[in-house]
């Protein structure tokens, strides 16, 4: 019950509004008070006696109640579903916005659809919450208003009536753990199912390039599958809860009839006393099987609230202190102090790294896959910290300083980076005010600009999802330039030239040529013609420096870095 209570916390700025709703549903509860003793009224008083004046009064007094209710009744759904909305949108951006802070180590292990289906997680909790809020308070207030007026019509047919509660107490407790478990498995599957079609929508052209419809559909129809069955058992446990709930219903419904009936048979009661009976009884067991109907709600939301709260109550491995001071523009110059790194708790993939990158200098980092260069390059604007040592730009630990002032120093163009849905100008302004003719100098710079001019619309040419409509050279450079149009003292750039032909590398490194003036650029390159002509070349071999020079120097020294140039020469 403490996620419940912590999503009843979250809901405190809406108090005002849930109240409403609230008050509109005791009102509806109100107004259903005097309908069945207008039928003691009819049958008791007006039939016997033919007073004319008496039913126009109650019929007239019941049509006021009836609009009344109706009236209620609207308002009540629409302050519902303007509770539901308002603080579904919110709630959706606020949990968006907390996923955006959270670092890399996070979502290595973690898949998109996954994350999305937590989404839903947040609004069935969310919408469940105030659901069952109200169902527990009005009926509450059922339960405390209607017993006294069963006890006062007849206790004896009051104390018939109450005698089905213990057995559905009972059974609600006994199959409340079968729906949990139950629950859970069904929210790890529709995870798992989210997970799995995102998976093969984002990456549509490789499964049918390489045949693999019919795999990716069996997968996910097992999980259909898998989904249905336990589905299908929470419907027949819900439906078996139903089935006895009502045989005991049933049950008391018979006991209290057959006394009630003699007792007006042998007029010790008399009919319009023992319809109203029969009617506020329906306001007891309503309640009842309100609070019994709410326990596969109660699993259900528990089951929403942790998994929405694994992730809401997560906290970034790297904090932001806002009492810390930001850093202010830069020189450039990159050092690694005796730096030791390993993903989890894992095996080290970086060991004793001490490095100084002068500032207006290119240095180039090689090695083998895994070495650990690109996991190198993101400790520079945190994307990960170091368990060993630390890094500092222009002799100041980076740590010391506002994480966004530090990342504002940096540009990142990472192997593969993200084109979005939209126009070019959209990718490359990613959403920014800045001048037609800076975009156009960045894609200059980037080698890029000849050929938007070709497309029809220009920089307003639509791209597709995730630039499907480039190749991927061009993706680089427009990704080249998207970074030089943050204008940052210090440029990373991983593995700007991989899977490209031979002219879209020219132009890389053409590009390369006009955008390294004036910075500090770190670049990452399996390809050695891209670095030629780098200040320094920094060589890793497992997890460590193995040596550094320039090309020429590196070349004479024949070691790692030469035989990495002979095994390039010979592809």
């Amino acid at each position: 019950m403490s996620r419940i209570l912590k999503i009843l916390q979250m809901l405190r700025p809406y108090w005002r509004f849930i109240a409403q709703s609230l008050l509109v549903g005791i009102l509806v509860m109100l107004f259903s008070i005097p309908g069945p003793y207008i039928t003691k009224l009819l049958i008791d008083e007006v039939y016997p006696h033919r007073d004319v004046s008496l039913l126009t009064f109650i019929l007239a007094a019941g049509a006021a109640i009836s609009v009344a209710l109706g009236l209620t009744q609207f308002l009540s759904g629409y302050f519902a579903r303007c509770v539901g909305i308002t603080m579904g949108f919110d709630f959706q951006s606020r949990f968006y916005r907390h996923l955006q802070g959270l670092d890399f180590s996070f979502f290595d292990g973690r898949e998109t659809g996954e994350l999305l289906s937590r989404f839903g997680d947040m609004r069935s909790s969310i919408s469940s919450i105030i659901g069952i809020v109200n169902t527990v308070i009005l009926n509450s207030l059922q339960l405390m208003i209607f017993p006294p007026i069963l006890f006062y019509i007849n206790w004896k047919l009051a104390l018939l009536s109450l005698v089905v509660l213990p057995f559905d107490t009972l059974l609600a407790s006994i199959s409340r753990r079968f729906l949990r478990t139950l629950t859970r498995r069904v929210a790890e599957r529709n995870a798992e199912l989210s997970a799995q079609t995102y998976e093969s929508l984002s990456g549509i052209r490789t499964v049918q390039t390489l045949g693999l419809e019919t795999t990716f559909y069996r997968k996910l129809h097992g999980l259909f599958v898998q989904i249905s069955k336990l589905q299908v058992k929470i419907a027949v446990l819900q439906g078996s809860m139903g089935f006895l709930a009502t045989l005991f219903k049933t049950g008391g419904t018979l006991a209290y009839g057959w006394y009630g009936w003699s007792q007006v048979l042998n007029g010790n009661l008399s009919l319009g006393s023992y319809m109203a009976f029969s009617g506020y009884v329906g306001y007891l067991y309503g309640p009842i099987e309100a609070f019994i109907g709410l326990l596969p709600r109660i699993e259900v939301t528990l089951v929403h609230a942790d998994r929405f709260f694994e992730i809401h109550d997560h906290q970034p491995t790297i904090q932001d202190h806002p009492d810390l001071p930001s850093l202010h523009p830069v020189r450039g110059e990159i050092q690694f102090h005796n730096i030791g790194f390993a993903y989890n708790g894992g095996s080290p993939i970086l060991q004793n790294i001490n490095l100084t990158i002068h500032p207006h200098t290119t240095v180039a980092l090689v090695g083998r896959s895994g070495s650990g260069k690109s996991t190198l390059a993101k400790l520079i604007p945190r994307f990960y910290d170091p368990q060993e040592g630390y890094v500092s730009i222009d002799g100041q630990d980076i740590r010391q300083f506002r994480l966004p002032s530090v990342r504002q120093q940096i540009g990142f163009a990472m192997q593969g980076s993200t084109l979005f849905q939209g126009s070019l100008l959209d990718n490359l302004t990613a959403g920014r005010d800045i001048p037609l003719q800076d975009v156009q100098d960045a894609a200059h710079a980037a080698c890029i600009h000849d050929f938007i001019t070709t497309l029809p619309e220009g920089y307003h040419t639509r791209i597709g999802e995730q630039g499907a409509r480039l190749s991927e050279g061009q993706k680089q450079r427009i990704a080249l330039a998207r970074v030089l149009l943050l204008d940052t003292p210090i440029l990373i750039l991983d593995e700007p030239t991989a899977a490209l032909d031979t002219e879209s590398e020219y132009a890389i490194r053409e590009a390369l040529k006009i955008v390294n003036q004036g910075r500090t650029t770190l670049i990452i390159a399996h390809r050695l013609s891209t670095i030629r002509n780098a200040d320094e070349i920094v060589v890793l071999e497992n997890g460590r420096i193995a040596e550094k020079g320039t090309h020429d120097l590196l070349l004479i020294q024949d070691g790692a870095y030469a035989a990495l140039h002979e095994r390039s020469a010979s592809i």
